[in-house]
């Protein structure tokens, strides 16, 4: 951050132009507007454009100084903006593999705790059952439904939601019976939570079980 007077003269030494030249003389004027930054504090000299502005302009830093007060990055944002759409335009396809690869390292480290949070807060708020509970229960079923004994997991992704665990509960008095799988979760729910209407299914199939 241009600061003090001195490192405003240091940026000047190095515009090397004519005098003629625009940006020399704005160059030239760096060391007065920047002892105007100093003076005022509620602005700075951007490092790009060579413009004084607001700090309401500049992005600030994620660090506070040691005195408390905050940190401006050196570009204005008009600035920022116009560079990152640059760097876009020249290399965009290297910007855009570099973040996929950020997202799949984010989504690799923090899928799994999210999606057991998730787990934990629906299994508390909807079932009244904890994580420790539930685990329990699936254990006692050897990772298998309770109807058509599949295979089931304790967390899984959305791709994977017919091998999840589905917590079986009586819509009456929401007592949990027990852990299924999805198509069997669901087929209990078609048939109304009706022992009768399972019943008679059952009965339907045998008498069909040949054709």
């Amino acid at each position: 951050m241009l600061q003090t007077y001195e490192h405003a003269k240091k940026i000047e030494g190095r515009f090397r132009w004519s005098g003629s030249d625009p940006l020399a003389k704005q160059a030239k004027g760096l060391p007065e507007m920047v002892d105007q930054t100093v003076q005022e504090k509620n602005g700075r000299v951007c490092t790009a454009c060579h413009e004084w502005k607001l700090f309401s302009e500049f992005f600030s830093r994620s660090t506070r100084r040691v005195d408390g007060g905050r940190k401006y990055k050196p570009r204005c944002k008009s600035c920022t903006a116009a560079q990152a759409k640059m760097n876009r335009m020249t290399n965009g396809e290297r910007i855009r593999a570099q973040e996929r690869a950020s997202w799949r390292r984010r989504f690799h480290i923090n899928g799994h705790s999210k999606r057991v949070c998730s787990l934990d807060w629906r299994l508390r708020t909807r079932f009244g059952l904890t994580l420790s509970e539930y685990m329990d229960l699936l254990v006692q079923q050897n990772y298998g439904c309770a109807i058509c004994r599949a295979e089931l997991q304790a967390v899984s992704a959305q791709r994977d939601r017919e091998r999840s665990a589905c917590v079986d509960h009586d819509h009456a008095t929401n007592k949990v019976r027990g852990l299924l799988c999805n198509p069997c979760n669901l087929a209990i729910g078609y048939l109304k939570d009706s022992p009768a209407n399972a019943d008679a299914l059952a009965a339907y199939l045998r008498k069909h079980v040949h054709g």
